[in-house]
């Protein structure tokens, strides 16, 4: 899917987004991301390769 100006998504906390990517090969990709968080959570998570299974 590929979202336009005034767009948006929700992604459900604590999971993985299932595809991250530029659409364009010839434009950069620009976001405006707001995260809301307890201050004691991290608004990072590691995640598994999906080419190592790590």
């Amino acid at each position: 899917m590929t979202y336009t100006k005034g767009q948006s998504w929700y992604e459900s906390p604590k999971k993985p987004p299932v595809v991250s990517k530029n659409a364009s090969k010839t434009e950069p990709a620009k976001l405006l991301v707001f995260l809301l968080s307890q201050e004691s959570e991290s608004l990072v998570m590691p995640m598994k390769s999906p080419d190592s299974g790590k």
